[in-house]
C-alpha cells in the first residue's frame, strides 16, 4: 500500500470560564491520535498560549499560537491554516477538539485513498459518550473505549471532521466565511467539495464525541439563510464561495 503523509488539523478558540474544560477535551483527543500520525497542527486563536502542550511529548505537534479577538469564525480559521501550513499536503484530516478516534483510523483512510482513484472526502461515523463516563479518569480508559465504539450511543454523521483532498479543497477556496461560530459550515462545504470529490460516509473511521456545555447558537437563523443560498447556488454549478482574499486573518 502507498504511504501518504496525512496531518491532523485542531482549530482551538476558548477564554475562562471554558478553557480549563477545553484544555482536557483537547488532550483526550491528542492522547487517542499520539503515535498513530506524523504531524499534528493546532491553530489557537485563543489569548491563551498553548505552549505547555509540549510538556506532554505528544509526537508531531505543531502549535500555531494567532491570538484572534473577533467571535470565532470557524471557517475562516480552518482556511488560514489550510493555506498557509498545510498546502504542501495531499490530504489532511479534519478533527474537532472533542473526538477520540479509532485506533486504526488512519490506515483506513490510506486504504480508501489507494483503493480510489478519484479524488475522496471521507465522512466519519460519530458516537457519543456520557458526561459520567467522561469525567472518570478517561485518560486511562482511552484504549478501552477505542476498542468497543459500538458498545457507545450511535449519534450522526460527523459532517466536519475526516479526511479532505487539499488540493481540491483550494481548488473550491475553503469553507464559506460568511457563516459565523458553529452551523451549517461543515455541510455546506461538502456539498461543494462533493460536486467534484467522491462523498464516503463511513462506520469503519469513527470517531467518539466527549460531553461538553451546548456551543453559543446565537447566529442559526442568520447562517440557515446562507445555507439555503449556498445550495441554489451548488446547484447551479457555482462551488466557490469566497473571494481572493479567502483565508486571511
Amino acid at each position: 500500500m502507498q504511504v501518504c503523509k496525512i496531518p491532523v488539523l485542531y482549530v482551538f478558540k476558548f477564554e475562562p470560564p471554558y478553557f480549563v474544560k477545553a484544555i482536557k477535551r483537547l488532550y483526550c483527543s491528542l492522547m487517542s491520535i499520539n503515535g498513530q500520525i506524523e504531524n499534528i497542527f493546532i491553530l489557537n486563536a485563543s489569548s491563551i498560549d498553548l505552549d505547555f502542550l509540549y510538556d506532554y511529548k505528544i509526537a508531531g505537534l505543531n502549535i500555531i499560537n494567532n491570538p484572534i479577538n473577533e467571535y470565532f469564525n470557524k471557517a475562516k480559521l480552518i482556511n488560514y491554516a489550510v493555506k498557509k501550513y498545510l498546502k504542501d499536503y495531499n490530504y489532511y484530516f479534519a478533527s474537532d477538539i472533542d473526538l477520540i478516534w479509532h485506533l486504526d483510523f488512519l490506515n483506513r483512510c490510506r486504504e480508501e485513498i489507494n483503493k480510489n482513484k478519484e479524488p475522496i472526502r471521507i465522512i466519519p461515523y460519530n458516537y457519543t459518550m456520557a458526561y459520567e463516563f467522561y469525567e472518570q479518569d478517561f485518560i486511562k480508559l482511552i484504549p478501552h473505549v477505542q476498542k468497543n465504539f459500538k458498545n457507545l450511543k450511535p449519534n450522526n454523521w460527523s459532517h466536519g471532521n475526516g479526511l479532505i483532498h487539499i488540493p481540491s479543497f483550494m481548488k473550491i477556496q475553503g469553507y464559506n466565511e460568511e457563516f459565523l461560530g458553529y452551523s451549517a459550515e461543515d455541510q455546506e462545504f461538502n456539498s461543494r467539495i462533493g460536486k467534484i470529490n467522491k462523498l464516503i460516509y463511513t462506520y469503519d473511521i469513527a470517531d467518539i464525541h466527549l460531553w461538553h456545555e451546548p456551543m453559543n447558537r446565537e447566529y442559526v437563523q442568520a447562517n440557515d439563510k446562507i445555507w439555503e443560498e449556498s445550495i441554489y447556488k451548488s446547484q447551479q454549478g457555482d462551488i466557490i464561495r469566497n473571494n481572493e482574499k479567502w483565508g486571511e486573518l
